[in-house]
């Protein structure tokens, strides 16, 4: 079972006081250390999506010569995301890969990741005699048991110890369930906490104590490459309002790295660890399987990682999705729900952020019926453009082949998105939480009718739509 970092790295001290046998003592050797700078670097190639390599030239140097770090995909396994294109290689000072995890591919948000030097000149594999590498932002779209979660997956024993903050929200434990640490095998360091792309770091030395808490550093000796597994994942066996192995959003999110972040280092445990020959390729993951979390009145969805501009298809029908109510300034988008299928007695949805002038809205309110007798209420946080935050199902109209939606959108007026014209109220079903709540945010509500009925009304466009979810 998950064991919390803290105590583990306590256990190490007061059983190793001078580290497991083989182990290297804590003490932080600066003599020699090759500090790596991915703010300063430059993207030489950046085509791992495609079976290449992100190489960052200038990343630092070795016995006076320049030295690159290539990053390719572990031979044997694969790797792609939509959003690699935009999203690979720096964000500012740190390097970054994205995981876009899909609903239908069980492994979609898993990476495995080969981290090699080579001389800057002849282009020869080198190994570099001390350095820090570092992992940030290991948090998760949302706390509850469905909502996507991250793992760093990796065999220590490259390592010759491991830094973690005393309050750290990651949890550790040895892939293979059956040990006890240090592993012999592979080292999971697990998100335990709800994050928003709001509070990523931005600068690996000045970092929040929620960001140090969600970070780790590795110490590497001797090295000229390493491997790791990096995964976004739905857990197995999460459900979502009855279906099985479903999260409540599907997405992308940022596999965050750097070189030393001294303030986990200086403040932190540290964790010495038993050298040994690294494993040749990653192993398979641990089956994971949480219990049902309770369904509350108003649910709370997870934040999605930060989006582009949006391309979803237009839906079948014209008369598919028609807007009754608009309360507030800002239009409505049409693509926002997306028709996935239709039975006259109930129509399943996609919930999609379209509105290409928000980056991200604040929390997006949606109240429906689910049956005859219950409205739900639910409300997704951080919703970053181009990502659908949920799919839905809901009870058609008994009269008429239509099902009413209400969508409301919060944003703070300082982003620039809504204005003070945008004066709705939230759903009274939505009113547990007063974050929200406070007089000026600008809130904008629509009341839809959705067709629950098959096929076009005579006289309509008809367009092939393939559909990308559903």
């Amino acid at each position: 079972m998950m064991k919390t970092l803290a105590l583990s790295a306590a256990i190490a001290h007061s059983v190793y006081a001078e580290g497991p046998p083989g182990a290297p003592a804590c003490t932080e050797e600066k003599l020699g250390m090759t500090e790596l700078d991915f703010f300063d670097s430059k993207i030489l190639q950046n085509d791992l999506q495609y079976g290449g390599k992100i190489v960052y030239g200038n990343i630092g140097t070795v016995r006076d010569r320049p030295v690159q770090l290539h990053v390719s995909v572990v031979d044997g396994t694969t790797y792609e995301s939509e959003r690699a294109d935009v999203r690979n290689g720096k964000s500012g000072k740190f390097g970054q890969i994205n995981l876009f995890t899909d609903l239908r591919e069980e492994e979609s948000g898993e990476g495995n990741f080969r981290f090699c030097f080579h001389d800057e000149e002849t282009g020869e594999e080198t190994k570099v005699s001390n350095f820090h590498f570092s992992i940030y932002d290991v948090d998760e779209r949302d706390a509850a048991q469905n909502g996507i979660k991250e793992k760093l997956i990796i065999d220590t024993s490259q390592a010759t110890k491991y830094f973690l903050d005393e309050n750290t929200e990651l949890d550790t434990y040895c892939e293979n369930e059956d040990e006890v640490e240090p592993c012999t095998g592979r080292t999971v360091f697990h998100s335990s906490t709800k994050g928003t792309g709001g509070d990523n770091p931005k600068d690996p030395t000045q970092m929040t104590a929620q960001q140090i808490s969600r970070s780790v550093v590795f110490e590497f000796k001797d090295t000229a490459c390493f491997e790791l597994t990096y995964n976004h994942y739905c857990p197995e066996g999460a459900v979502t309002k009855g279906e099985e192995w479903k999260c409540k959003w599907y997405g992308g999110g940022n596999f965050m790295f750097a070189g030393n972040a001294p303030e986990v280092v200086e403040t932190g445990e540290c964790v010495p660890l038993p050298t040994a020959s690294p494993t040749a390729s990653p192993t398979a993951s641990p089956t994971e399987t949480p219990t049902d979390a309770p369904t509350p009145k108003l649910e709370k969805q997870g934040a999605s990682e930060d989006g582009d501009d949006p391309e979803f298809p237009p839906n079948e029908c014209e008369s598919d999705v028609e807007l009754i109510v608009k309360k507030g300034t800002t239009d409505f988008v049409d693509t926002a729900v997306q028709i996935l299928s239709k039975d006259t007695q109930t129509v399943k949805v996609a919930l999609n952020q379209v509105w290409a002038d928000a980056r991200d809205i604040d929390a997006i309110f949606y109240e429906y019926k689910e049956d005859k007798f219950n409205s739900k209420c639910y409300e997704s946080n951080e919703v970053a453009t181009g990502t659908t935050y949920d799919e839905i199902t809901l009870q058609c109209n008994v009269m008429k082949p239509f099902a009413q939606l209400k969508l409301c959108l919060v944003d703070a007026e300082d982003k620039s998105f809504l204005s003070r014209g945008d004066d709705a109220t939230i759903p009274r079903c939505c009113h547990e939480e007063e974050e929200y709540e406070k007089a000026g945010t600008p809130t904008v509500c629509y009341e839809l009718e959705i067709n629950c009925k098959p096929g076009c009304e005579e006289g309509e466009a008809q367009e092939a739509v393939r559909y990308l979810r559903g």
